[in-house]
């Protein structure tokens, strides 16, 4: 994601507001995909609320 996006891998978990955000809310959404998790747990890796 992050070499897609070409940003640093830390940036995937700042919690910031608008377009900044794009690349996280996907990783999130392909990994609440793929393993088949709740938002919140997936959030919780990234360190949200």
């Amino acid at each position: 994601m992050s070499r897609y996006y070409e940003i640093n891998p830390s940036t995937l978990k700042a919690v910031r507001r608008g377009s900044e955000n794009e690349p996280r809310d996907v990783a999130m959404y392909l990994i609440r995909s793929m393993r088949s998790e709740p938002l919140m747990r997936v959030g919780a890796d990234f360190a949200l609320g």
